[in-house]
């Protein structure tokens, strides 16, 4: 038994008409009320995790052809390149549209991340010369720093995830598992 009631369909044009209209208004409801990260904060704190890693790998590789006074000045050098990688970093930071709140907890994060490799710089230099006998150097504390900072942003990224309005994704930055793929660049570069 069919119905006599007919359905109401509406033609595909003014289907489209109105996603448009809602599309268009949307876009305009600019009032700077935007709580949403851009989307180019993830792959920016994975590019700057990414040279953190990649300047660790450089005094490791340079450590091999190095006499341990030469050690001990590269070492120190290294530390001077991750303060100037996390300067850069807060530079394509400043570069987003980020919200408030997002914004102001990165800042501390990277405070944070100043102090971490001003302490691994003076811890590395009041290590006996013994330490930097090795490759690798004894006590030091290199990658501590590196993997201490990398977990500053990230934790600052997981409390910013637990707001939904942030638009923040948990593990935000991180690379998954195994991950092979090439080093991270920053968007625009």
């Amino acid at each position: 038994m069919r119905s006599s009631r007919r359905r109401a369909t509406a033609h595909p044009r003014t289907v489209l008409l109105a996603t448009i209209v809602i599309a268009v208004a949307a876009c305009g409801d600019d009032d700077g009320d935007d709580t949403a990260a851009p989307e180019d904060l993830c792959p920016t704190v994975q590019a700057w995790s990414d040279s953190a890693v990649d300047a660790v790998d450089a005094f490791r590789d340079a450590s091999r052809e190095l006499e341990p006074d030469g050690r001990r000045a590269r070492y120190a050098e290294a530390f001077v390149d991750e303060s100037e990688l996390r300067n850069e970093f807060a530079e394509h930071l400043a570069d987003l549209d980020l919200p408030p709140a997002v914004a102001e907890r990165l800042d501390e994060a990277l405070a944070a991340v100043t102090q971490t490799f001003e302490d691994g710089a003076t811890e590395a230099a009041a290590l006996p010369d013994a330490a930097y006998a090795v490759r690798s150097v004894r006590e030091g504390s290199l990658v501590t720093s590196v993997e201490k900072a990398k977990a500053i942003v990230y934790q600052a990224l997981n409390e910013l995830a637990d707001d939904s309005a942030t638009g923040i994704s948990r593990g935000c930055g991180r690379r998954a598992p195994l991950d092979l793929s090439p080093a991270a660049t920053y968007p625009g570069s």
